[in-house]
């Protein structure tokens, strides 16, 4: 992973205003396709055909 990413996180556009879904965090974008699929196989391709998730590169910041 490149310095200026953390990991990778599926981006959800099931609502009105996308959001993440923080815990489907993972280093790869393999794990995070692997967690998303651990259940039922054959739905991160499914939901991802439909536009209806994305996998993102993502910065982890610490806010105060």
């Amino acid at each position: 992973m490149s310095e200026k990413y953390d990991g990778w996180c599926v981006k959800s556009y099931w609502e009105e205003t996308p959001s993440l879904i923080s815990c489907s965090f993972g280093v790869r974008r393999i794990d995070v396709i692997k967690y998303w699929e651990a259940d039922i196989p054959g739905l991160w391709r499914k939901q991802r055909r439909m536009g209806m998730v994305k996998c993102v590169k993502v910065r982890l910041v610490e806010v105060e």
